[in-house]
């Protein structure tokens, strides 16, 4: 069996669209030869409301879950009142949220690369203490992919990427064509891409625009 490194910002016990299709993955993995071992941030950081901790049952004991921090300052409580899910604070009013809106106008992809200095670190070790043989990376939010590109360079092992959404044409990238964080952004996709052993997709037009991009890519 084949150890295989997942790389996801969100996974169980956080719940919604975001997690499904990792969910289903590392569950299914091992029915075709691999062995996920993931690796993600601490729940502190997930909305509490989205949390569905009865998908963390259907594992095999055998999938092992690396949690790490990071350097985000906003914790659950308040990412789930800024959200519009709870009543925002007046601390949230005046400091909070605007000094998250900020963080992501500032931060390539977005504020969520906060947890890559942990990540990597942590990454690094597992891949030298487990075998690893695949890097797999599933977005967004896109840090995950650019934290399992900077493995792969590392360790030289083959990594896949998986678009759940495409990056440049992701809502809040388009509103940001033509300034510097989309052309950097543009860049560090043509790099991900370059270097994949395969990317994945989650509809057919995805995957035309990918071809027409970068004509290089596996699409088998």
């Amino acid at each position: 069996m084949k150890n295989v490194l997942i790389v996801t910002y969100y996974f169980p016990p956080y719940g919604g669209g975001a997690v499904i299709r990792i969910h289903n993955f590392v569950k299914y993995l091992p029915k075709f030869g691999f062995l996920p071992i993931v690796l993600t941030v601490k729940e502190k950081y997930y909305e509490k409301t989205y949390s569905t901790p009865t998908l963390l049952d259907e594992y095999s004991e055998k999938i092992a879950i690396n949690r790490v921090n990071s350097f985000e300052f906003i914790g659950s409580k308040a990412k789930s009142r800024i959200y519009g899910i709870r009543e925002k604070t007046f601390g949230d009013k005046v400091f909070t949220y605007p000094v998250k809106i900020l963080v992501d106008k500032v931060l390539v992809p977005d504020g969520t690369i906060l947890w890559a200095p942990h990540a990597l670190l942590h990454g690094r070790k597992i891949i030298r203490n487990n075998g690893i043989d695949i890097i797999f990376s599933t977005a967004p939010p896109f840090s995950s992919h650019i934290i399992a590109y900077l493995l792969h360079k590392i360790s030289g092992k083959p990594f896949v990427v998986d678009y759940r959404d495409d990056w440049i044409r992701h809502r809040p990238y388009r509103k940001l064509n033509g300034d510097v964080r989309f052309r950097l952004a543009k860049r560090l996709e043509y790099m991900l891409v370059k270097d994949a052993s395969k990317v994945i997709t989650s509809t057919h037009e995805s995957i035309e625009l990918f071809k027409g991009k970068y004509p290089h890519i596996n699409t088998d």
